[in-house]
């Protein structure tokens, strides 16, 4: 694990992000952490919510792959970096403003996720959802098979096509476990 400590250059003018960003890495009662995870596919990141650690703080938790990341940001046409900082404001969000909110799941992401995600949008408009540019255009699949024919990993490329520009960005090629 990595403590990211943040300060500011003297004279800099700090975005509504940046200054939220400062205060997280600040903050003694409240602790976000992301976890990367350059086996799984995310694209930008997964929200882990947060929770009581025993010691009275609370922990938020976001997982990233940073090099999908930085690949996305670029296939988006943002600043190299935008997508992390945004995992980072999201779950710091979440702690603020949905302590104790689950995983984002399709079944709860109405319960902290969703909150978390538009303020994080708010404090760093440069981050986008894609608005519809960017799509997902091909997966190219490899099952890994094992004993009895099951599947013991998958191997997968994804392509995403910018569709204002036609520009076509590979995520990276990726192996998950299966169990």
């Amino acid at each position: 694990m990595h403590l990211i400590i943040a300060q500011t250059v003297k004279g800099a003018t700090l975005t509504d992000a940046s200054s939220t960003f400062l205060k997280a890495t600040e903050d003694q009662c409240n602790i976000v952490v992301l976890k990367t995870d350059d086996e799984t596919y995310y694209v930008g990141g997964a929200y882990g919510g947060s929770k009581m650690a025993g010691n009275g703080k609370m922990i938020g938790t976001n997982v990233v792959n940073p090099m999908v990341n930085e690949k996305v940001d670029e296939a988006l046409g943002l600043p190299k970096g935008v997508g992390t900082l945004h995992e980072g404001l999201e779950a710091y969000m979440g702690i603020l403003n949905s302590p104790g909110s689950p995983p984002g799941t399709p079944g709860n992401n109405d319960k902290g996720y969703m909150a978390a995600h538009k303020k994080a949008n708010e404090l760093d408009p440069r981050h986008n959802d894609g608005d519809g540019t960017v799509k997902v255009s091909s997966h190219i699949r490899v099952r890994n098979m094992g004993e009895g024919n099951k599947p013991k990993s998958i191997t997968e490329e994804i392509i995403m096509t910018n569709t204002k520009t036609g520009v076509k960005t590979s995520l990276g090629s990726f192996t998950t476990k299966q169990q």
